[in-house]
Formats: structure tokens, C-alpha cells, sequence
């Protein structure tokens, strides 16, 4: 702890950095709430999506699932929404910043699993021949 404590500077960039990190985490649940109907103020936001995401860590079965009912266990306890107000808010805020990268991850992995990658260089090669002398 003393070594990295020793540089108030770098301790600076990094604790703004991470301050930067869980907000910029933390918008998408606030929008989320907005885009059901249910605004929850967004100092409350920045407390249940952290506390959440410590459900990351706990070892279950297929590891889906923690982080949602964490998230939606904490927006009712702190909230006075409707529980089915939350699942949609948890469904949507999940979908955009985690389901939605998956998705993306997996089409990209089949996409260079297939070779669809290799296309966009044949196609530019025929277009654009390689001028060499010789």
C-alpha cells in the first residue's frame, strides 16, 4: 500500500479515472429508469450499481443471473417502484450493457471463425492490385 500511495499524482489520475469508470457504468441504469417510467436519482444509482456488481464475484451455477437479482434486490429495497417495474428497468439496463456485448462478441467470433474476415482483403486486392515492378 505504501508504493502505491507513495505518488499522490498517479493515486490522483487513477481514483478520478475510476471515478470516471463507475459513473460513465452507472448512466445506463440511470437512463434505464427513465426509459420505464421510473427516475431514481442518480446518487442512489451510483450506490446500486456497484453494490450489484459485487454479485460478479459470487460462484453460481453458469455465473448468470447474480448481478440482475443483486441489482433488482437493491432497487427495491432503496426504491418504492413496483417489482415489475424493476425487472423491466434490471431487463433493460442488463441487455444494454451486458447482453448486447455478448451478442456483438459472439457474431464477431463467428464472423473470424468463418472467415468473413479474409473477405474485405480479397475485395481490396481486386480492386487495388499490387503495383509492384519486377
Amino acid at each position: 500500500i505504501d508504493r502505491a500511495t507513495a505518488d499522490r499524482r498517479s493515486l490522483s489520475v487513477a481514483a478520478a479515472l475510476a471515478l470516471v469508470g463507475w459513473t460513465a457504468f452507472a448512466v445506463p441504469f440511470y437512463t434505464s429508469a427513465a426509459a420505464v417510467g421510473a427516475p431514481i436519482p442518480f446518487g442512489l444509482v451510483l450506490f446500486i450499481v456497484p453494490a450489484g456488481g459485487i454479485a460478479a464475484i459470487l460462484p453460481l451455477p453458469g455465473g448468470i443471473g447474480g448481478v440482475e437479482f443483486a441489482i433488482a434486490g437493491a432497487t427495491v429495497a432503496l426504491t418504492a417502484l413496483a417489482h415489475p417495474t424493476v425487472a423491466a428497468l434490471v431487463l433493460l439496463y442488463r441487455v444494454c450493457v451486458y447482453w448486447f456485448l455478448i451478442l456483438l462478441g459472439m457474431g464477431c467470433g463467428a464472423a473470424t471463425a468463418t472467415g468473413l474476415g479474409t473477405i474485405s482483403a480479397e475485395v481490396t486486392e481486386r480492386i487495388e492490385p499490387d503495383n509492384r515492378e519486377g
